[in-house]
């Protein structure tokens, strides 16, 4: 019992941490030169990269965006914020399938990949994943805390970066593109929430 009591605390902690981060974000890199760019911001050219995704197939963020807006979402498997946003990120997916492409990228240890795979099948996701052990891609975009959203339009541009689990990230995403609202399905764990009060 005080085992498990302990285990929720600190899942707790650590989406509390992981959510509030913006605030504390320069005591936990603190860097001698601070002129130096510490994040990526909206009107950015969003940094190029290349990179196979798990299905085998390159994909070039600056090719790939000139003919869909990209959405990156950098996560990780034992990051509890991001297992709760990716179903919500598969259903945007789904319904802009064909007007955007939803890009995941996860720098697990090379160690992790079964497990990556195993939870990519358990879950169902459909969309495009990196994996990057050599944290290339996250240090391009100065990445400090997952979840970390980016959303970049055709010209290459970052339009927005969301930081942490959100439950109206569908929403949020649509509103960023300009997209038409979708029909989405309620979200089980609020519904659990409510059941439980």
């Amino acid at each position: 019992m005080k085992i498990s009591h302990l285990y929720a605390t600190a899942v707790i902690l650590l989406m509390f941490f992981t959510i509030s981060l913006p605030a504390s974000a320069q005591s936990l890199d603190e860097k001698e030169d601070k002129d130096e760019q510490e994040e990526i911001l909206p009107g950015d050219i969003a940094p190029d990269f290349t990179a196979t995704d798990m299905d085998g197939n390159e994909f070039s963020l600056h090719e790939d965006a000139s003919e869909l807006p990209v959405v990156i979402d950098f996560w990780a498997t034992w990051c509890p914020p991001c297992v709760m946003e990716f179903p919500l990120l598969e259903d945007f997916h789904q319904a802009h399938e064909g007007e955007v492409t939803v890009l995941a990228v996860t720098s697990e240890d090379t160690d992790n990949e079964q497990e990556i795979n195993d939870f990519l099948e358990e879950n169902d996701v459909t969309f495009r994943i990196i994996h990057d052990p050599s944290r290339e891609i996250m240090e391009q975009y100065y990445v400090r805390a997952i979840p970390f959203v980016v959303v970049v339009d055709t010209s290459g541009t970052v339009v927005a970066t969301h930081l942490g689990y959100s439950p109206e990230i569908r929403e949020t995403l649509e509103e960023d593109l300009g997209l038409e609202p979708a029909d989405y399905p309620p979200i089980e764990e609020e519904e659990e929430e409510d059941e439980e009060e």
